[in-house]
């Protein structure tokens, strides 16, 4: 727990006794972060739950929660990317882990709108945990993260991997800073 206070106060994942030492008693600030590579959002936390409702797990789920269908048979988990640690704009990796459950379960991963990459399935009555991994998707603090579901199955979580600001679609020497400002 110790080694756990520094990245409460300072949001420092790599928090241990002697920066805390410095923090508390040398009064030292430490550098601020300002943005860090990987972000969870957990699917319980997602602004919109349509057709879909928390559910405990225990220790199977991340957090010990995650998200199921209710009586519906699609359900969407949506947010807007507003988190304090993301780059303003950037390159990231997104991981939906998920599981099936009873039959078939499909899923599909939007920003905005717009699906990013293809939907998956599920084998019939899996329910081992398992992650859809896009490459590379452009993001921006604002966008719209929406993950579709149906016919069985639950979402954990979603995880950004920031790759950087460079647009891969860049020519050669040419960098797109902003990847909201395409010209």
């Amino acid at each position: 727990m110790l080694a756990m206070r520094p990245f409460l106060l300072t949001g420092d994942e790599r928090g241990d006794p002697k920066k805390l030492e410095n923090l508390l008693e040398k009064r030292q600030k430490p550098e601020p972060v300002t943005f860090r590579k990987n972000i969870r959002l957990e699917a319980e936390n997602f602004q919109v739950l349509q057709g879909t409702v928390p559910v405990v797990l225990g220790k199977p789920a991340s957090q010990a929660v995650c998200v199921g269908l209710t009586n519906t048979a699609k359900g969407t988990i949506k947010t807007e990317l507003h988190e304090i640690y993301v780059a303003q704009s950037g390159r990231y990796k997104m991981d939906v882990r998920y599981r099936g459950g009873k039959g078939v379960a499909s899923f599909a991963l939007l920003v905005n709108g717009i699906p990013k990459g293809p939907a998956w399935k599920t084998g019939a009555n899996d329910l081992s945990w398992r992650s859809n991994t896009t490459p590379e998707v452009l993001l921006v603090n604002g966008d719209e993260i929406e993950v579709d579901f149906e016919g069985g199955g639950e979402v954990d979580y979603v995880e950004l991997t920031y790759l950087g600001l460079n647009d891969s679609s860049a020519r050669p020497g040419q960098m797109i800073a902003d990847p909201s400002d395409r010209r």
